[in-house]
């Protein structure tokens, strides 16, 4: 790569007229390079305020120490949470900082109840499922009949 540049600062006679354009294209790589880093900064900025405005006691959080816990209380004033580290059993409080938090952990979304069946419609008095079926689809009554073995 050097070579390269090498080769292009050869070209031309020496004056610094010639290589005007590699200054530019250096430039408005470097300005694209700074420009990305500004909006990625602000981007995390913005989820971080979103994710303080979201925190609330009982909150579970992870801190940017490792430790899960549960936030007890917090004071807003001075910036600190109280998260209990420990069981509901036992209980181990830590005071920590507001900033040290690094993310709330999601709580899980329960499963929903398993589906009741839909009551089945009334039949004619004397028909099957099979024969109301067939009728509806108008298949032969005959093919569903016989056994699979």
């Amino acid at each position: 790569m050097f070579d390269f540049f090498r080769l292009l600062l050869a070209e031309g006679d020496n004056t610094g007229d010639s290589t005007w354009y590699i200054w530019v294209i250096l430039g408005a790589f470097f300005l694209l390079l700074i420009g990305t880093q500004v909006l990625n900064s602000r981007k995390r900025q913005k989820q971080v305020q979103d994710m303080m405005a979201n925190l609330t006691i009982g909150s579970e959080v992870k801190t940017i120490g490792g430790f899960v816990g549960v936030v007890v209380a917090m004071d807003e004033q001075k910036g600190l949470l109280t998260l209990n580290i420990g069981t509901v059993d036992s209980p181990t409080y830590a005071v920590i900082d507001r900033a040290g938090i690094y993310n709330i952990v999601p709580v899980p979304i329960p499963e929903a109840p398993a589906q009741l069946e839909a009551p089945k419609a009334q039949l004619p008095e004397g028909e099957t499922t099979k024969q109301a079926t067939a009728s509806k689809t108008k298949t032969k009554v005959k093919k569903e009949d016989k056994e699979p073995f």
